[in-house]
């Protein structure tokens, strides 16, 4: 029903946040906190901490939509396939459809659609973070300049590079990577794959490894490259996170909620 009448569940300036966004967001807690943790942990006081991570995950959904229409940034169905096919190249997303779908549904209730739902808003966040940081674009224009001008990579990387470790090794990775390998971002280990030894990629955009690492513009240097495994260097610029902008959107607009948990 939801899907047909959108319910708000909250407002923020003149944009209706949808109580099906939601219930959409807080079924995959549900599923997994009854499926995998077996009920076991929290209970009524952790559903209501599900129920306010995902009001605040759908807020946030909708705010970053609202940056986007600002900034004149979008996420097509093809870029999330586009995604979604470099992680399959690199067995990230299980060994075949059918097992990608099981993880899906047995984990979180999800369907491949619903997985595709999820990755667009995430994707979405990533290019409004590259957009708005444009301290963090003009440095990554800068330091490609200086490659394409001639300058050392490494000695670029020790003095630009956020990767602590590239001020000792020049942004050199340090192991041989595989297109499996969980340690290197997916965009990351796409660029270097298609990299011939020596030559080096435009900046472009990768995903964090972790919560607790931004996402960031890359340069990566193919050092070698045999098919199977690659070595290499990296560049990295941390981009501002997603909630600065977010944050900055709720002081002009302050978020009214419908409900109370």
């Amino acid at each position: 029903v939801t899907q047909v009448i959108p319910f708000p569940i909250a407002k923020s300036g003149s944009a209706f946040i949808e109580y099906e966004n939601y219930l959409f967001e807080l079924r995959r807690y549900i599923h997994y906190y009854q499926t995998q943790q077996q009920n076991k942990f929290g209970g009524q006081a952790q559903i209501d901490t599900y129920r306010k991570q995902a009001l605040d995950k759908v807020i946030n959904n909708a705010l970053i939509k609202q940056l986007a229409k600002q900034n004149d940034v979008s996420v097509s169905d093809k870029e999330v396939d586009g995604r979604i096919a470099i992680v399959r190249d690199q067995n990230r997303l299980g060994a075949n459809n059918k097992v990608f779908a099981d993880v899906l549904r047995d984990y979180w209730g999800w369907s491949v659609a619903d997985f595709k739902r999820d990755l667009k808003n995430q994707m979405l966040a990533q290019k409004v973070e590259a957009k708005l940081d444009s301290q963090a674009q003009a440095q990554a224009a800068a330091i490609f300049k200086r490659l394409q001008e001639g300058a050392d990579f490494a000695a670029v990387a020790k003095d630009n590079s956020a990767d602590p470790a590239a001020k000792d090794n020049g942004g050199d990775y340090g192991f041989a990577i595989t297109k499996s390998n969980p340690n290197v971002p997916p965009e990351a280990i796409n660029e270097l794959f298609k990299l011939a030894p020596g030559t080096y990629s435009a900046p472009f955009l990768a995903s964090r490894l972790d919560v607790n690492h931004p996402d960031t513009l890359e340069i990566v240097r193919s050092l070698t490259n045999d098919g199977t495994t690659v070595t290499g260097q990296h560049i990295s610029i941390n981009l501002k996170d997603i909630s600065v902008y977010t944050e900055e959107l709720k002081k002009k607009q302050p978020v009214r909620n419908y409900v109370r948990f």
